[in-house]
Formats: structure tokens, C-alpha cells, sequence
């Protein structure tokens, strides 16, 4: 979930629109698989997979940092900011 929750946030503030992050995640899918099987050969499978871990907690980390604002899933309509791709939702 940590991606659509934070495309919720894209296109405000300093934040570039939706298709720029899609790009991007494309990107480091790509990058990211041929970089693991580069590592699992490198280095042995255990320590791809532990360099991914560490990765992935500061993905973590900096998701903590810049979503500290951002609502919560489930939260009143009457606290979520209006949304270009939720346009149910109301200010």
C-alpha cells in the first residue's frame, strides 16, 4: 500500500504529478531486479536479500518523514484533503 497511499499526495506542494512516479517506479523495477541478481551472484543470495531488507526499511523511514501529514485510510471525509484522483472526497 505504500505506493497509491503515496500517490495521494502527488501534484502538491513540491511534489511533481502522478505519471512522473510511475515512470519512476518502472524504472527501479527494472534497475532493482537486475541489481539483485547482480548482488545474488556477487555476493551469495542471503546477502541480496539482506541489502533489499535495508532498502526497504528506508523506504520505510522516509515514507514516516514525508507522509507525517497525510491521512490515514479511513479517516472522515471531513479531514482528508480533496484529491485530484479521489474527486468523491471533499475538503
Amino acid at each position: 500500500m505504500p505506493f497509491p497511499r503515496g500517490l495521494q499526495a502527488t501534484g502538491r506542494g513540491p511534489f511533481p504529478l502522478p505519471p512522473f512516479y510511475w515512470g519512476l517506479n518502472g524504472i527501479f523495477s527494472v534497475v532493482g531486479s537486475m541489481a539483485t541478481m547482480a548482488a545474488a551472484v556477487i555476493f551469495g543470495f542471503t546477502w541480496a536479500m539482506l541489502g533489499g531488507a535495508a532498502f526497504y526499511l528506508v523506504a520505510a523511514a522516509a515514507a514516516r518523514v514525508f507522509g507525517a501529514g497525510a491521512p490515514l485510510p479511513g479517516a472522515p471525509v471531513s479531514s482528508v484533503r480533496s484529491s485530484p484522483l479521489r474527486p468523491d472526497v471533499g475538503p
